[in-house]
């Protein structure tokens, strides 16, 4: 299979055997995705067979539980043509005939096509939430943060670029490349760069959509007093963590690092935290695991640390250790926003889908109107079968948020790509 640039994307089914009565080949349900509804399948025989004089194009959309003949192509051509109507997974299997016979009948219902192909043309949602300068005594240079939030349905590993520009310097210039979609970014600023500073943030799913969003400009010389951050309590003591071995291709999270200003031995603890969300925010996990436990041990009544720990655990896929300090933390200070929502996405990654469901549907009990929670318990009810219950959570998040893009819009795009099968699923 391959994907050649040009006017339509090209789908190549490779060697479908020619015979009167034969098995279709099994293609292991490779998936390739491309961004336009419109594309091209081409295919290849045996150099043996005599030459092509009619293909059958059949295709689902429904995992194959059914299919519909879509066109026919005559006179040798190599290839036929699809136009989908919609974005989503559809399955194309090739009947070929030549004077010898065909290769296959039609499909059959549960039959395995020749080619998976994702059709995703809608672009990604990303906004820039904010921008903003901690300068530092020297020798330490200032750090520009830059935060963000994000949404496709199909985003990479690391599908976020970053770029700058200042007032006496236009154009744009690389900040940073192939960073992972954690919401946040730390940027050591040179110290030849003065003046105002703008960001543009871009990112790409792995269909090739793209998406940009551009910050306000931001004064470098003015100096800044850090993170504001609510006051915290003194709880009881955490107890002491041990890190398990680093894992790869980490999961995407949304949760907000959270810091803390007020603990004890605060310059230690918070050089410490500082470093781990550095090397969180690099991609450098079992650094910043290290980083964060260590801050842990040397203050164990700040839970802070914890939250972020086990936000670097899901993002390593590490569901369970994740879910294990969530539970740990509502043990010793009680359900909080935070905790309730990392352990259901942690619990949803487990396929624990009607846990994460009460976990989601305790914070809508103190907090009706949180359209993120509504939102995530779609997706919940969704996993579980249940997709008429879920456009009704995702009607009620895009109700909740008409004016946020961000929610209001993965919503939307939810109901868009599931709400066409309403009727067969409430018959």
């Amino acid at each position: 299979m391959s994907i050649r640039h040009g006017s339509l994307p090209i789908i190549s089914v490779l060697c479908i055997a020619l015979a009167a009565h034969g098995a279709p080949p099994d293609y292991g349900g490779e998936i390739v995705t491309v961004k336009s509804r419109d594309i091209e399948i081409s295919y290849s025989v045996h150099q043996a067979a005599k030459p092509i004089e009619r293909i059958d194009l059949w295709v689902t959309a429904d995992r194959a539980e059914s299919w519909r003949h879509y066109g026919v192509e005559t006179s040798g051509a190599t290839a036929t043509r699809f136009h989908a109507d919609r974005d989503g997974v559809y399955g194309f299997y090739l009947v070929l005939r030549n004077s010898v016979g065909q290769s296959s009948g039609p499909p059959r219902s549960g039959q395995q096509p020749h080619q998976w192909a994702l059709i995703d043309s809608a672009p990604p949602l990303v906004q820039i939430k904010q921008v903003r300068v901690i300068d530092h005594k020297p020798p330490r240079d200032a750090v520009l943060v830059v935060s963000w939030t994000a949404f496709d349905d199909h985003l990479g590993d690391r599908p976020i670029s970053l770029y700058y520009q200042t007032t006496d310097q236009p154009g744009w210039r690389s900040m940073a490349t192939r960073v992972a979609d954690v919401g946040r970014f730390d940027w050591t600023v040179p110290r030849i760069l003065r003046g105002r500073i703008t960001v543009k943030i871009e990112i790409t799913d792995r269909a090739g959509n793209m998406a940009s969003d551009t910050s306000r400009p931001v004064l470098l010389d003015s100096p800044m007093s850090g993170v504001a951050l609510p006051a915290q309590t003194q709880p009881p003591a955490l107890q002491r963590v041990d890190a398990p071995a680093a894992q790869s291709k980490p999961a995407l999270s949304t949760a907000e690092p959270e810091r803390t200003l007020d603990m004890p031995n605060p310059t230690r603890a918070q050089e410490l935290h500082e470093l781990g969300l550095w090397h969180k925010n690099r991609g450098e996990y079992a650094l910043a695991v290290e980083r964060l436990i260590e801050v842990m041990n040397l203050n164990p009544d700040v839970k802070s640390p914890a939250y972020d720990l086990a936000d670097i655990y899901y993002l390593q896929s590490n569901y369970q250790g994740a879910l294990d300090i969530y539970g740990n933390i509502q043990q010793r200070y009680g359900a909080d926003r935070r905790t309730s929502r990392g352990s259901a996405l942690a619990m949803m990654a487990l396929s624990k889908y009607p846990e994460a469901l009460r976990q989601l549907e305790r914070v809508l009990q103190s907090a009706p109107d949180d359209a993120e929670i509504w939102l995530d318990a779609g997706d919940v009810l969704l996993s579980m079968s249940q997709p008429a219950q879920a456009r009704s959570y995702w009607q009620e998040a895009a109700r909740l948020t008409p004016g946020d893009s961000n929610i209001a819009g993965r919503a939307k795009k939810r109901l868009a790509k599931y709400g066409l099968r309403q009727e067969s699923d409430t018959r």
